[in-house]
C-alpha cells in the first residue's frame, strides 16, 4: 500500500492502479487524504476504476466524505475492524453496507466471533471483509470459514505473511508479503 498519503498523488497512485488492471480499489487512507469528494469522483471516473470501499479514519467521517458523492460513485462498503452501535446505525440509515474485517490484536479476529456480531445485526447491508493472512493468524481454518461465510461476503483481502518479524502487536504487520512468499496456505 501507499500508507497514509500519496508521495507522488492520488492520481498517480490511481494510474498505477490501472495500469495494474485492476477495476476497483479499497481505500486505507482517511477521507482528507483522498481530494474533496467531487474531483476524487471525477478522478476514479477518469481511471475507470470502482470504488470498493473505505476504510481510513472513523466511520462517521467515511459516512459525510461519501455522502458528497453521487450514488454511482459510492463504495460498495464502508470497512470496520469493530462494530459502533451509533456509527453503525448511523451509516446503516444513510444505506451504506457495512464489511466487518476481523482483524489480528482487536476484540474481533477470528471467524466466529465476526459472524457473532454479524448475527447480532441481521441485515443484508452487514457483511463479512475476511483477510487470509488475519484468519490464518487467528487459528481459523481458511478454506472452512470462507465456505461457511460464501453469502455473507463481497469482497475478499487476500494476504499472505511471514512470521519472519514475529507475532507480536508491534511488529507482526511487517510479516505481510508478496503472494506465496509466507506461510498461509493460500
Amino acid at each position: 500500500g501507499w500508507g497514509e498519503a500519496f508521495e507522488d498523488g492520488l492520481e498517480s497512485a490511481l494510474q498505477t492502479i490501472k495500469d495494474l488492471g485492476f477495476k476497483g480499489v479499497e481505500f486505507a487512507q482517511v477521507p482528507s487524504c483522498l481530494e474533496k469528494p467531487k474531483i476524487f469522483e471525477e478522478l476514479l471516473a477518469k481511471y475507470n476504476l470502482k470504488l470498493l470501499g473505505l476504510a481510513g479514519g472513523d466511520l462517521l467521517e467515511r459516512v459525510k466524505f461519501c455522502n458528497e458523492l453521487s450514488n454511482d460513485s459510492r463504495p460498495l462498503y464502508l470497512y470496520v475492524q469493530k462494530w459502533e452501535n451509533h456509527a453503525s446505525e448511523i451509516a446503516l440509515a444513510e444505506g451504506y453496507t457495512l464489511a466487518l474485517h476481523p482483524h489480528q490484536h482487536t476484540p474481533i479476529y477470528n471467524h466466529e466471533q465476526a459472524l457473532k456480531v454479524l448475527k447480532q445485526h441481521a441485515n443484508d447491508r452487514c457483511v463479512l471483509l475476511p483477510d487470509t493472512a488475519h484468519l490464518f493468524l487467528a487459528g481459523d481454518n481458511l478454506l472452512t470459514s470462507l465456505d461457511e461465510s460464501k453469502d455473507r461476503f463481497n469482497a475478499l483481502h487476500l494476504k499472505d505473511w511471514t512470521p519472519l518479524h514475529g507475532w507480536s502487536v508491534f511488529t507482526y504487520s511487517r510479516g505481510f508479503t508478496k503472494l506465496g512468499t509466507g506461510i498461509v496456505p493460500l
